[in-house]
């Protein structure tokens, strides 16, 4: 495989993986310091920084790649494959957690263990949380139903708001102009 052909965020796993990372079986890595790295940055999964010095610039990396990279190598970068987490947590890293499969494998997990697809996935009510992100904003609706940016960011983009919502938010549009 040729470098070229890798997104950024592959080549940054390839050219930090030896840059004395501590990969530890509870899904946990720290760097050369022995201070853990990665952040979740609103959707639930944990990513890294990684600099990858042929591009010259940093990759922004879930760690769960990085720590499949360092169990199963370059077969993470075979065309299909994705890394699953078996029970469906995307927080939880560890090693007896992940796996490589296909996605259609990893649908069979989600189906498995129970999560919803479709209009009602997780029997959340849309329209109270599209409500709640019109009245209260994005981080008291993210707090109060405690859902990932993803899926939020999914229902506000696609639901279709009531004859009532649409007038309390052209209400607020009204307003916002004339102030």
């Amino acid at each position: 495989m040729e470098y070229s052909d890798l997104k950024d965020t592959d080549l940054a796993i390839l050219e930090n993986i030896n840059n004395g990372y501590q990969f530890k079986p509870d899904g946990t890595v720290t760097n050369r310091f022995g201070r853990k790295v990665g952040s979740d940055r609103g959707d639930g999964r944990i990513k890294v920084n990684l600099y990858t010095s042929s591009r010259g610039k940093y990759a922004t990396v879930y760690l769960y790649r990085f720590i499949a990279y360092h169990l199963w190598g370059d077969k993470l970068f075979e065309k299909g494959i994705v890394v699953r987490h078996l029970n469906d947590n995307c927080r939880d890293n560890s090693w007896k957690n992940l796996a490589l499969g296909t996605q259609k494998d990893n649908f069979a997990d989600a189906k498995r263990n129970g999560v919803k697809f479709g209009r009602s996935a997780k029997g959340w009510d849309w329209n109270a949380i599209y409500w709640s992100y019109i009245t209260r904003g994005y981080s008291n609706t993210v707090r109060k139903f405690g859902i990932a940016q993803l899926p939020f960011k999914y229902i506000i983009d696609n639901h279709k708001p009531s004859f009532l919502q649409r007038l309390y938010l052209n209400s607020k549009r009204w307003t916002r102009n004339v102030e």
